[in-house]
Formats: structure tokens, sequence, C-alpha cells
């Protein structure tokens, strides 16, 4: 059973995000790259905003898998969205990401070691499938 229209939701259940890119290394190699990136976690729904925090398994060419932390806030008002967290990949570098976007699109600067590369910084352009919340708000 639903809440009257205009109550404003509150719950704490699953998250559950897709994204994927493609982006350039900025630093002297400049090499093209395509990432993905799966996070399961907790969705925080305080209408109209909702917390995201999860654990992150990526894939990206040129990268090995890496493990990481991160944290989601969205505005469902507005549109959008905010998302930060370190990495770590399976050689045990640390690296970080900082993302901005407005609704399924967005853009990400990582930090990170890349193979053949050493220490990069790369610009990507991403889509974003927050399931979670799309689950949510399809069944409330």
């Amino acid at each position: 059973m639903g809440q009257p229209p205009g109550v404003l939701q509150r719950a704490n259940t699953w998250d559950l995000n897709l994204e994927g890119g493609y982006g350039k290394e900025l630093n002297d190699g400049g090499k093209w790259l395509g990432w993905g990136r799966l996070r399961a976690g907790l969705l925080l729904v305080r209408e109209p905003r909702y917390l995201m925090l999860g654990a992150t398994a990526e894939l990206a060419s040129r990268q090995r898998v890496t493990l990481g932390l991160q944290g989601e806030l969205a505005d469902a008002t507005s549109g959008l969205w905010l998302q930060a967290g370190p990495t770590l990949d399976v050689r045990g570098n640390f690296g970080g990401m900082l993302a901005v976007g407005l609704s399924f699109l967005g853009v990400e600067i990582q930090r990170r070691p890349v193979d053949g590369l050493g220490d990069s910084t790369i610009l990507l352009g991403k889509l974003r499938l927050p399931l979670g919340v799309i689950y949510h708000v399809a069944t409330h």
C-alpha cells in the first residue's frame, strides 16, 4: 500500500547500479579506454534525495580489475547526481574517482594506474543505470 500523493518517501533498501563509459587518458599516452562498473549496497531514500553507498567492481581496457567504495547523492527534482570514492586494483594500487551528471548521463574523472602508462588521469563520458532507484520509484 503506497503513501498518499504529496507525502515524501523515507526508506532504507538495497541498491544496484550499473555504469559504463568511454574516455581518454589525459597524460602523455592519450589512450582511449572503455570501462564498466557494478555497485551494490545500500539506498537511503529521503525524497526528493537519494543517498547510495556501496562496494564496486570495475573492468576496463588497459587496466586491472579494480575494487572500491562509492557514495552517490542524487536529487530527483533536478536530476543532478554526484559520485565519489576510492579504488584499489588487484596489485594493491590506490586510485579514486569523482563524477557528476544529469539523469542517466555523466562525466567522470579518475586517477589510477593504467598498464603501460603508469599513474594516469582519465576523463570519461558515462551512462549510469541506477537500478535500485528505478525499482524503488516503480514500486512505491
